[in-house]
């Protein structure tokens, strides 16, 4: 059975550190153990503008924003 996941991903979008690194860093570890039929969904929609690119995110490949 398939099992997706899901996180609000905004403080990692606008927060170099404390809880936007903590989410980025959590992001990375899950995305790291997940199984083929597992998927992470991001939420990130905010008004705010993000101030860091994919690259700086470090988002997986498997992670969509």
């Amino acid at each position: 059975m398939a099992s997706t996941f899901g996180l609000d991903y905004r403080p990692a979008l606008v927060n170099r550190e404390g809880i936007g690194r903590a989410t980025r860093e959590l992001v990375r570890g899950l995305a790291g153990q997940l199984n083929a039929d597992e998927a992470l969904g991001l939420f990130g929609w905010t008004l705010r503008a993000p101030r860091y690119s994919l690259d700086e995110l470090g988002l997986p490949e498997r992670a969509r924003l």
